[in-house]
């Protein structure tokens, strides 16, 4: 996946990464490309911005025991970055990441859930 440079490219690749990534780890590495734009964007995103943002969520949320324990902190590390606190994601992610986590890990995990006030 190219990084987007603006928000027009934002929405385009967002909504080709929603189409074209079938597995949570493709949809991961599409968030990954994604939440450093969408964090400039902030609250200037628009409606279709976020809510292929969520659908990219949704999938990593739906696949998270399929990921492993890096993908999972590296899922709520960029939705942190985007400032997207999608519940779900990171209720699933917690769940699946259950005690596999290296001591920094698991500061990791506590600073992308405090930066997103969950």
């Amino acid at each position: 996946w190219r990084s987007p440079r603006t928000d027009l490219e934002l929405a385009d690749f967002l909504k080709k990464a929603v189409a074209f990534s079938r597995e949570a780890g493709e949809a991961l590495e599409a968030l990954e490309a994604a939440a450093p734009f969408a964090e400039k964007l902030a609250a200037n995103a628009t409606a279709e911005v976020l809510q292929y943002l969520e659908m990219l969520c949704k999938r990593i949320a739906l696949s998270a025991n399929d990921l492993k324990t890096h993908e999972l902190v590296a899922a709520m590390r960029a939705c942190a970055e985007a400032g997207l606190p999608y519940a779900p994601l990171c209720s699933a992610a917690l769940v699946s990441l259950g005690t596999n986590l290296t001591a920094a890990q698991s500061v990791e995990v506590l600073e992308s859930c405090a930066a997103l006030r969950l």
